[in-house]
């Protein structure tokens, strides 16, 4: 509910006060009353007012000093000020009431008409001052809502343009990499098929390889909406994950004597997709430490819990990354692809899809690495993949 305009009467005889809240009765304003100027001091400290009625002669301190100590506060500054008496009538006195910074000057007896009339106009004038303050705080907190709307439609719009476009690189070099090898894959399945009877054993193999990455390139097609798509996970056991993706390796390894050691306790269960999972996050963590380690090397793979979280470690004995190379690891449109210890080559947008598919199932990646050098042994990469624990 709106106050009231509250208007202050000053006046040392009380008589006086009560004759004026007497006139001012049925008006829609709140009087406040003070027998003197530093009772009316006090009550400025803690009420706003529309209009202050003064008696000029009182004790102690006049009408004159009592408006002149109220022009000098800041909130009293404009406060229009009616001066009353019932002594001073000549126009020495009147000037003097103005100086002090009076808007009127009333002399008694006064009629009580003319001066609830001359009370309405300043509390009109209040009102509408009022009025065009509020309007104005809401007209400037309605344009710092919209700035703010306005900034947060501008960082989304570069989020979701970069976020498009990284999509958009990474289809395209998957969707470029993977159709190649399969169509040789399935074409392959058929030769064999109908020309070699002692290679069926293998059918089986290359099936299930052309099928999972027919699988992949589909995961691959939505990922030009991922930002809004939201992956079907399910719980799925870190163990069975790394060991197909071991199997789909084990040529790489054998290549490069390379021993892989899965060190995770059974039934260690994430939140995931199944496809992603093992071809496009631990596939891509393997093949990088396979390619970047040396001959008769070791990858280590461990598992930790902790509260609702599981990190997977993956620490191989490598070149190592150097920290300028850090920086963008994870970065599309920064290529940082290298040649591999026997010379492998790669296309460098296999950790940014990894951080993709770890965003999307709520996780996290992170990389150490300590670049080879000629005055140290110590040298290598742990990448860290932070999961949502089944619970």
């Amino acid at each position: 509910m709106e106050q009231k305009p509250k208007i202050l009467i000053v006046d040392d005889k009380v008589e006086n006060l009560v004759a004026l809240e007497t006139i001012l009765e049925g008006e829609p304003l709140e009087v406040v009353k003070a027998e003197s100027g530093n009772d009316a001091l006090a009550l400025t400290l803690s009420n706003e007012f529309a209009l202050a009625i003064l008696d000029v002669q009182m004790p102690v301190m006049t009408g004159y000093e009592l408006a002149e100590l109220m022009r000098g506060q800041a909130e009293m500054k404009n406060l229009p000020i009616i001066f009353v008496s019932a002594v001073y009538s000549d126009l020495t006195h009147i000037f003097r009431g103005y100086e002090s910074g009076a808007v009127d000057f009333i002399t008694k007896p006064y009629n009580a008409n003319i001066l609830i009339s001359k009370i309405r106009v300043f509390v009109a004038l209040y009102q509408q001052k009022k009025e065009l303050e509020r309007e104005i705080r809401n007209r400037r907190r309605a344009e710092e809502e919209l700035l703010e709307k306005n900034n947060l439609l501008v960082e989304e719009t570069k989020r979701a343009d970069l976020a498009a476009e990284e999509s958009k690189e990474l289809l395209h070099i998957l969707c470029h990499d993977l159709r190649t090898p399969v169509i040789n894959i399935l074409g392959f399945v058929q030769l064999i098929k109908e020309t070699s009877e002692p290679t069926r054993k293998y059918i089986q193999i290359i099936t299930k390889s052309a099928k999972q990455s027919m699988d992949l390139m589909d995961l691959v097609l939505k990922m030009r909406s991922l930002d809004q798509y939201e992956l079907e996970l399910e719980p799925l056991d870190l163990n069975e994950a790394l060991l197909e993706s071991q199997r789909q390796l084990q040529y790489r390894l054998q290549e490069k004597e390379i021993r892989l050691e899965i060190a995770i306790q059974p039934s260690t269960l994430v939140l995931a997709e199944r496809t992603s999972l093992v071809s496009s996050v631990i596939n891509n963590l393997l093949t990088n430490a396979i390619k970047f380690s040396y001959h008769n090397s070791k990858i280590l793979v461990y598992a930790k819990k902790s509260e609702d979280r599981i990190v997977l470690s993956v620490q191989d004995q490598g070149i190592g990354i150097s920290e300028k190379m850090q920086k963008n690891i994870f970065n599309p449109r920064i290529k940082t692809s290298r040649i591999g210890t026997d010379q492998e080559k790669g296309t460098g947008f296999g950790m940014p899809l990894v951080k993709k598919f770890m965003k999307a199932y709520g996780g996290t990646i992170t990389v150490e690495s300590q670049s080879e050098a000629p005055s140290s042994d110590r040298h290598g990469t742990i990448v860290h993949l932070t999961f949502k624990a089944d619970t």
